[in-house]
């Protein structure tokens, strides 16, 4: 939403440019600050030539800004903006990927992937919600915002394979029961949940 024109909305969402145009309204609506923010940093990129994440990385937009072609004055209003919500994230994950370090020597876990705001980790089966809680936790504390940070936790045998809520907790009530906590396939049976 942040910098996508109606003509692209309506495109991706196969829906009328004047829908898409309504929708747009209705979310800046639902959302006055948003759209405060995004004038604010409008003006700091127009001002300094640059936004920056939360970290303090620059992304330097003087170029598209002052430039005279409307089309890459908008170009550089989207790449800034993006550049702090989708850099201000990666920031994040890199900070809660070196904080999470120690924890996931301790459960005999580690980093398999990052995909832009995600990471995947190959942790044992018998790992628990509990060590699958402060990893959340980790993550969502790795860089302290105003509004909070909440995260997902998904298992599944493979990337993709997502378990329910339910069948977690049957996995994990299983294992405190002496039952062995086990899931998937005997195809699976090599394999280390993904978290």
């Amino acid at each position: 939403m942040y910098g996508m024109s109606k003509y692209k909305l309506a495109d991706t969402l196969e829906i009328s440019v004047e829908e898409a145009d309504d929708y747009i309204k209705a979310y800046f609506d639902q959302y006055p600050g948003v759209k405060r923010w995004m004038a604010a940093q409008r003006r700091r990129m127009e001002k300094e030539g640059f936004t920056t994440t939360h970290t303090g990385r620059k992304r330097r937009v003087h170029k598209e800004v002052t430039s005279e072609r409307f089309w890459l004055v908008q170009r550089g209003y989207r790449q800034g903006i993006n550049s702090v919500i989708q850099g201000s994230s990666a920031d994040q994950v890199k900070i809660a990927s070196l904080l999470l370090q120690e924890f996931l020597q301790s459960i005999d876990a580690h980093i398999v992937l990052w995909v832009h705001d995600e990471i995947i980790f190959d942790v044992p089966e018998n790992v628990g919600m509990e060590a699958l809680q402060k990893i959340a936790d980790i993550m969502c504390n790795a860089v302290q915002l105003d509004c909070g940070m909440k995260s997902d936790i998904e298992v599944g045998a493979k990337w993709g394979q997502k378990m329910s809520k339910d069948d977690i907790d049957l996995l994990f009530l299983d294992e405190e029961g002496g039952g062995g906590g086990g899931y998937g396939s005997d195809d699976d049976d090599d394999e280390e949940d993904a978290a």
